[in-house]
């Protein structure tokens, strides 16, 4: 055999190899989640310890950011692919142990799935929702208060993951000690099948703060900028409604730029015809709850405000049961029943409609100018289910139903 001949077959077999080794490699990434657990990474050495969880940094282009932590430095890379044959891979060049990659451009028509992957470690498989911008059709979660009961969290997370949602909001009280890491492992470890596969808007409590203030929290969350009070006031838009976060912190301080920022962009929804405004803050407006409202929003102003633009509800935690309720003309939900012990001597208030005092998750559906929302509790049935549609929303009154609930079980 002459010297060219073994050349070529020397080059063959490592194409050979080559080919071989990339079929098994993108393999291992479509089918391999059999090998990993709970979302911890396969191999040995660097793990993966915190997320992945989703972020959505940049509203206005839609970037949608990865984000999990590692034991040690190392670089992060991320594949992720609508099929078998289209895998992309995305690197952050920094060492360091809190990774984050952010993706632009994701088409809300397709299904995505990925891994991260770290040192030696990767990640189990995830399913990828892209975030919803471009579609009047849309679904989305709502809970919050889960504090230090892990294993109540745990089985409304259960529940949570059959029902599925584009994104999820938290309104506050994340953990118990905002300052503790530990707490904050946890509740991201129980959080993680849902919060690796859509994004996650955080809310902030009062038990999310730390000795510093907030520092923790706002280097935990990537939201979108713009605010006067980064990290913690912000605002997103998806299809046909606009999502207003606030602190209830910051109320009255510097000016009063919040109520400001807050009137501007109610002002500048009512321009471009959102058909649905959301209000979600920590600590609501109204509440038959022991801890009650935040009165000092009243004083401010801020009732007028949303009273003049006609906002679809405020969406609020704090007190540890459910309620829905109006006042002044505003709908209001209190949702604190994520984990934290539930309140069960509850104030009896004219504007209340009804309440119900077990843990509990929210879906909402949105399909154009029609939104339904319902309440599940933590044994997957149905507490409550209300509607309201028409092309004028803000002249309609929900429609709700419940199931049957005694002593705040659901029978039914």
């Amino acid at each position: 055999m002459s010297f060219v001949h073994k050349k070529m077959k020397m080059s063959f077999w490592a194409f050979g190899i080559a080919a071989i080794a990339i079929a098994a490699f993108t393999i291992f990434l479509f089918f391999g989640g059999v090998f990993s657990y709970a979302g911890i990474g396969i191999g040995s050495g660097n793990e993966i310890f915190r997320g992945p969880y989703l972020q959505l940094s940049d509203s206005s282009r839609g970037v949608v950011s990865v984000v999990w932590e590692t034991m040690y430095p190392s670089r992060g890379e991320m594949y992720y692919w609508t099929s078998l044959i289209d895998t992309k891979k995305l690197v952050s060049n920094e060492l360091g142990t809190r990774h984050v990659i952010n993706l632009e451009g994701l088409d809300s028509s397709k299904k995505y799935f990925y891994r991260v992957y770290s040192g030696n470690r990767f990640s189990r498989k995830y399913k990828l929702n892209p975030f919803p911008s471009d579609k009047n059709k849309f679904s989305f979660l709502v809970y919050g208060d889960s504090r230090h009961n892990h294993s109540a969290h745990q089985k409304l997370v259960d529940w949570m993951k059959k029902y599925n949602g584009d994104f999820i909001i938290h309104t506050g009280d994340f953990v118990d000690k905002g300052g503790a890491s530990d707490d904050w492992d946890i509740f991201f470890f129980v959080l993680r099948p849902i919060a690796a596969s859509m994004v996650l808007f955080p809310t902030i409590g009062n038990h999310d703060y730390d000795s510093s203030g907030s520092n923790v929290f706002r280097n935990i969350f990537l939201v979108p900028g713009g605010s006067p009070n980064p990290g913690l006031d912000y605002f997103f838009d998806t299809a046909n409604a606009r999502f207003i976060v606030l602190e209830n912190r910051f109320a009255g301080k510097q000016g009063g730029v919040q109520k400001k920022w807050l009137e501007n962009l109610l002002e500048d929804a009512n321009k471009k015809s959102f058909d649905y405004i959301f209000i979600i803050i920590h600590q609501g407006i109204w509440s038959s709850g022991p801890h009650g409202a935040d009165s000092k929003l009243e004083k401010l102003g801020y009732i007028e405000l949303l009273k003049k633009w006609q906002v679809t509800a405020v969406i609020a935690g704090h007190d540890h049961f459910y309620e829905r309720g109006e006042r002044e003309g505003i709908p209001y939900i209190v949702s604190g029943g994520g984990g934290a012990p539930i309140y069960s001597k509850i104030k009896n208030t004219q504007w209340s409609q009804f309440r119900f005092t077990g843990r509990h998750f929210i879906k909402f559906d949105i399909d154009g100018k029609k939104m339904k929302f319902e309440v599940i509790s933590d044994e997957g049935k149905k507490v409550e289910e209300c509607s309201v549609g028409g092309e004028n929303l803000s002249s309609k009154k929900w429609s709700c139903k419940q199931g049957k609930i005694k002593d705040g079980i659901v029978l039914q």
